[in-house]
């Protein structure tokens, strides 16, 4: 009876703690959090076989809907499958639960079955707390109070935690919880160890520097990765305060609204700079940015620099002088109408977003990513690699939802992210070709969802293109990696509709037409076209 008591003490926590999806693969050593989900209500419950794409399922949930999200595996190497999506929520600050079964501490270091060290295996990509099985020394009250004080801690860090939890055989005697435990443990749960959601503290000097900044007549707002509310916040600050902005793409702040303050940085890199320090004070918001050329042009700023962001992670990555502030967004725009300055900012017109490129009348990667705002879906997922940086040069005027996994920045798992955000809402994605080859097996997750899976077809890895290589042999064979796979036998594997648009006009009347169930978009490009096109704007 142990097993399934410690596991729904963690899983109703959890749920009274926000919680309102859970993801498991199948095993035996997790079972008892099986039986124990089943008594939960109003949860969402999701099951794939494939250990690596969970956690990047529970992202795009995260991300999408704003709610905490769990993850549950057996032990063994299933653990160690969780590693690449738990390095990119610990760098997104999502605080994804990672819940691993675990054999009993006697049954370690004596050659035991799919047993394996799994303390502490996430590092510092998470929190980490090892939970043994309930005894007469350590108590359910013990170990909720032990779950609550580091479940507390990722919320305010903004980070995963891992718990490891110790399962002792018999696994599956019990499958069912009496009402004498439920109650209890309902009544320790909500009499003692609630979390209330965390507040930030703003410091009134703080604000009134940052709205008296923000106000400024020569301040330039520059805008990195955003969570959706996060860009509400920020859009409800440009429209009362008329600023100029320079937005990368993953911001979701390149929309027909307030599209007069948005500009542009297809510039050289002199021209940028010559722009940038026309201003005298530039605020970074969550500082991570696709485009090079905006950081090198950052390196020849001279004037006051100023970052802000809701966690206290470091997004100088630049060491150049500025301020640093930690606060809420929220708490910055509910304290803009005390600013007593009624100057409002002007909007710099002569640095618009470009509205028409030689390469938009065939297509190619360029025209292709461009005409990814006349897209009926209300959320973008953008891949990594070439096509996020084709992205953040020529995509605006979007009203998207905009999704990526820019944390770590690799290509592990972006199909199974994207169906994670399709569970919320209709989407499309757009990845490569290695990528889509990198997560295969989450091309079984699209069933029933309103995914439309862009894959760029340009036969390997053509961002290394872009890096002086000089030996033809040695860029093919090592870096680019020409795989020669057509995905019209994968879609038919997994029985999804494919379609493969061989002219502009096709592929514009495909991204144009809305969805009712999920497709496979496959679009082929010449080899090193994308990069070379790119390189011209």
């Amino acid at each position: 009876m142990n097993n399934i008591i410690l596991a729904y003490a963690i899983l109703k926590y959890l749920q009274l703690n926000g919680t309102t999806d859970f993801l498991i693969a199948p095993g035996s050593r997790s079972s008892p959090f099986v039986f124990a989900l089943h008594l939960l209500k109003d949860v969402n419950i999701h099951t794939h076989f494939d250990e690596r794409a969970l956690p990047f399922i529970a992202l795009g949930i995260a991300k999408a809907s704003n709610k905490k999200v769990a993850v549950i595996t057996t032990s063994g190497s299933a653990v160690g499958n969780l590693l690449p999506g738990i390095m990119e929520a610990h760098s997104s600050d999502i605080p994804l639960t990672i819940i691993t079964a675990d054999r009993p501490y006697e049954m370690h270091n004596i050659g035991c079955n799919q047993t394996c060290n799994q303390e502490n295996i996430f590092s510092t990509y998470a929190l980490f707390l090892q939970i043994r099985t309930i005894d007469s020394n350590f108590t359910l009250e013990k170990c909720i109070s032990l779950i609550n004080q580091f479940y507390v801690k990722a919320i305010q860090k903004n980070t995963p935690i891992h718990f490891n939890v110790e399962m002792r055989e018999p696994l599956y005697d019990n499958q069912e919880l009496d009402t004498y435990y439920l109650n209890k443990i309902d009544y320790l749960l909500k009499n003692q160890f609630y979390l209330d959601s965390h507040n930030f503290i703003a410091f009134k000097d703080c604000l009134k520097f940052i709205c008296n900044l923000l106000y400024a007549p020569s301040t330039l707002l520059l805008i990195g990765n955003l969570s959706l509310q996060q860009t509400k916040t920020i859009q409800k600050i440009i429209n009362k305060t008329h600023i100029n902005y320079l937005a990368d793409i993953q911001s979701g702040l390149r929309t027909k609204e307030n599209y007069s303050c948005l500009c542009n940085y297809s510039k050289s890199i002199d021209n940028l700079k010559e722009y940038l320090n026309s201003f005298t004070n530039i605020i970074i918001i969550n500082g991570r940015f696709i485009s090079t050329k905006l950081l090198e042009a950052l390196k020849g700023y001279k004037n006051n620099l100023t970052f802000i962001s809701e966690n206290d992670r470091n997004y100088n990555c630049l060491s150049l002088p500025a301020r640093k502030f930690q606060i809420s967004f929220d708490e910055i725009y509910s304290n803009l109408h005390q600013n007593p300055s009624i100057q409002m900012n002007t909007c710099n017109t002569n640095t618009l977003a470009p509205k028409e490129l030689d390469n938009d009348n065939y297509l190619n990667e360029i025209s292709a990513v461009r005409y990814l705002n006349l897209a009926p879906e209300k959320n973008l997922f953008i891949g990594n690699s070439l096509v996020c940086r084709i992205a953040d040069a020529v995509l605006f005027n979007t009203n998207h939802n905009i999704f990526t996994n820019r944390g770590v920045s690799g290509i592990d798992g972006l199909i199974a992210t994207s169906c994670g955000i399709a569970l919320q809402d209709s989407t499309i994605s757009v990845i490569g070709d290695t990528t889509a080859l990198y997560d295969l097996s989450s091309i079984a997750l699209m069933k029933n969802k309103l995914l439309k899976l862009v894959i760029f077809n340009n036969n390997g890895g053509n961002i290394f293109y872009k890096f002086d290589i000089k030996q033809d042999k040695v860029m093919s064979k090592y870096f680019v990696n020409n795989n020669n796979v057509n995905f019209s036998h994968i879609s038919k594997m997994f029985d999804i509709k494919y379609h493969n648009p061989k002219t502009l006009n096709e592929y514009l009347e495909l991204i144009k037409t809305k969805i009712t169930e999920p497709i496979i978009i496959e679009v082929n490009f010449p080899q090193a076209e994308g990069i070379n096109l790119l390189s011209k704007i």
